[in-house]
């Protein structure tokens, strides 16, 4: 049962929650405890899920962001963030520059980026009630329904071969081509998602790689 134990907590923190209940239910038979009354063993189920529902889904993704909102350079690095508007309650995935979404995050509620909330999938979540705040993230322009259709149109080989460019020639021109379709960054979003971050390049202003995880 120790080991068992040990097990769990240890999937806990690196796998999604779906691969935990599996392991779970898997172990629990093996042992034979899942042989104990069924109301007993959901109990028991929805205490653990209970219980592993503090972490999100992609812990990479967080630590993106922990990454990316320290880049407070003329560099600045692309992140991805769910916004709340407090008034209407309407709610999207965007992506913008960290030193952008700094001065909106102090402009707000003259609050620095500590103790921020993120959901399921590991993305932080923030509720702006000021117009202008949302007006600096681009939130009415900005359109998810763009970054769905890059997720399902842009085959997996274009991916590889921006990273392939970028390590020979240290740049690439293919996501500078992808990046510059869009007045908002989309295909950043999108990159970020597939855990990797860009940011502005300061003298030329285009999309440039700065980590990939």
């Amino acid at each position: 049962m120790l080991i068992f134990c040990w097990k769990i907590f240890y999937l806990w923190r690196i796998a999604s929650k779906d691969e935990i209940y599996a392991t779970v239910a898997y172990s629990l038979s093996l042992c034979g405890i899942i042989k104990m009354k069924t109301t007993s063993f959901l109990i028991l189920l929805i205490l653990f899920q209970s219980f592993s529902s503090n972490e999100c889904d992609d812990l990479v993704l967080k630590k993106m962001f922990k990454t990316g909102i320290k880049n407070q350079s003329t560099a600045p690095t692309y992140l991805v963030i769910e916004v709340v508007d407090g008034k209407t309650k309407e709610k999207k995935e965007i992506c913008c520059e960290s030193i952008i979404l700094s001065y909106v995050i102090e402009k707000e509620s003259g609050a620095s980026t500590n103790n921020i909330t993120f959901n399921d999938k590991c993305i932080p979540t923030f509720v702006f009630n000021n117009k202008n705040s949302l007006e600096s993230l681009n939130f009415s322009s900005y359109k998810n329904e763009v970054v769905d259709s890059i997720k399902r149109f842009t085959p997996k080989t274009l991916i590889d071969s921006i990273l392939q460019e970028n390590r020979i020639e240290n740049y690439s021109k293919l996501l500078e081509n992808q990046t510059t379709k869009y007045r908002n960054p989309y295909f950043e979003h999108f990159l970020f998602l597939n855990h990797i971050l860009t940011k502005r390049d300061c003298e030329s202003g285009f999309t440039i790689i700065e980590q990939v995880y």
